[in-house]
Order: C-alpha cells, then structure tokens, then sequence
C-alpha cells in the first residue's frame, strides 16, 4: 500500500482552487467528484482532502469535513514524546512522524475551523505543545525536535503556532 495513496489529487484540486479556478473547472468538478467518493487513510492525504473541501464547496461538503477532522483527531499521537503530533502510519515498522505532517494536519483543522467544524481544545492544546517544546534554541523548527531549522520548516512551525493560540483564547 502506497503511503499517500490518493494524495496528488487533492494537492493538485488545491493547487487549482488557490490559483483562481473554480469548482465548475472541469478538471476541478472531476476531482471534487472522486474526492468525495474516496476516503482517505493517511495524514497527508487526509488533510489535503479537507482543505479541498473547506476551498470549493464548504456547505456542500460538511459531513466530509466533519470525518476528515475527527480522523485526524483520532490520528493525533496522544502521549509519549511525540504527543501532539501526526504520523505516518507504517506497515511493519514504527510510524514515522516529522513536522511535515504535523503541519499539514494543524493547516487542514485550521480551514475546518474557518467554515465552522471545530476540532477539541485538547487537539489544538497538544499540537501547540508539542510545537513549543520542539522549537530548537534560536528560534527555528527542524523536521522534528533538535534537527537544524531551515527557513521552509520553521515557517511551516510559525504557521502552526499562529491558529492554535487564537482558537484556545478567542479575542472577548
């Protein structure tokens, strides 16, 4: 089984959507079409199928929105040292987690939340921990805790950080 089996599709439907195409696009309205008949069982693709759900036809598209985030809250690591982060799920070995994926996944329940499906508290409270702990001394994010933080990933950790904040302590 391919790890992102299903994942250029919805990273392409996006890709089109955040370019100025519409959902009465043709290449579009296909990939909505499959997409909502194909579920998704790893992280990535999980997250881009709920980001090209919140972009096109959020209304439309609810309940769809609705299972990609509680998979994704299912999928959460709870504890350990990697608590608040997503993984791969491997076969045979240790799934394999990195900020990559956690990243996808916060940016997909942050579009969810955009078009009103909330994810727990305890979700964000964990991701935004594990952030926060995982940051190295000068500031950077690697792809995971202690590697070096090049500029693409430490963005990927601000861009992270941002939302959670802002959904556990709404303005008054």
């Amino acid at each position: 089984r391919a790890l992102y089996a299903g994942g250029l599709t919805p990273l392409a439907t996006l890709a089109l959507l955040q370019s100025g195409c519409g959902v009465q696009d043709e290449a579009v309205a296909k990939a909505l079409k499959h997409l909502r008949q194909f579920h998704a069982d790893a992280t990535y693709t999980t997250a881009l199928q709920t980001m090209v759900f919140c972009y096109a036809e959020p209304e439309r598209d609810l309940i769809l929105i609705q299972r990609n985030v509680r998979w994704l809250e299912e999928h959460q690591i709870r504890d350990g040292e990697n608590a608040g982060m997503w993984a791969i799920p491997t076969l045979g070995t240790p799934d394999h987690t990195d900020n990559s994926m956690t990243h996808m996944a916060m940016l997909a329940l942050y579009e969810a939340e955009r078009v009103g499906v909330t994810a727990a508290d305890e979700t964000w409270r964990l991701a935004l921990a594990y952030w926060r702990r995982s940051q190295n001394p000068d500031g950077s994010w690697g792809w995971g805790p202690a590697y070096p933080g090049p500029r693409s990933t430490t963005a990927a950790g601000i861009a992270s950080v941002l939302p959670a904040p802002q959904r556990l302590e709404p303005a008054h």
